[in-house]
């Protein structure tokens, strides 16, 4: 049975459906919504940065950005960016309307589209949020262990209870 539902999992978060529902779920779920936030703004910003740095158009950067975020609402949001801009408005524009990204990182996205060192603004942001990511994992992971001690100790008593329970009723049995 578990392997069938994890197979029907699998297979569900397959379909466009199934992945957008879990890229949904993993930015709701209260002990995962900081780390996947950190982890996609990270990456989204910090991949955004080299390529202005690298000199790569701005139409081209927010295309690629949206495909390297790796979650369904971040790509949906840089594409409205990137249909904001080829119409000619300003990149934070459209991120002003998304709760996807904080306020201040949107806010120093136009700092740095104004002053014209958006690479430069964009790579301090970035790594601002991976110092985040990282502090984040540590306190998830440190919060699941206490949880899997409890599951392991779970399991454990409930396999030994069903090996000595059958033995003290034989024993009984005897008497």
């Amino acid at each position: 049975v578990a392997i069938l539902l994890g197979g029907g999992f699998f297979f569900f978060i397959g379909t466009q459906v199934g992945a957008r529902w879990f890229d949904g779920m993993k930015l709701s779920v209260p002990i995962f919504k900081k780390m996947f936030r950190a982890l996609y703004i990270s990456r989204s910003l910090h991949t955004m940065g080299e390529l202005v740095n690298a000199g790569v158009p701005i139409l081209v950067t927010m295309r690629i950005t949206g495909d390297i975020s790796g979650n369904y609402h971040y790509n949906r949001m840089w594409r409205s960016v990137h249909h904001s801009v080829k119409e000619g408005k300003k990149i934070v524009t459209n991120l002003y309307k998304s709760t996807l990204l904080p306020k201040a990182v949107v806010q120093m996205v136009g700092a740095g589209e104004e002053s014209g060192k958006l690479g430069e603004v964009l790579d301090e942001v970035s790594e601002h949020y991976a110092r985040q990511l990282k502090e984040t994992i540590k306190t998830v992971t440190a919060m699941i262990e206490p949880i899997m001690i409890i599951m392991m100790g779970t399991i454990v008593g409930f396999i030994a209870m069903a090996i000595i329970l059958p033995i003290f009723k034989l024993s009984t049995m005897v008497k």
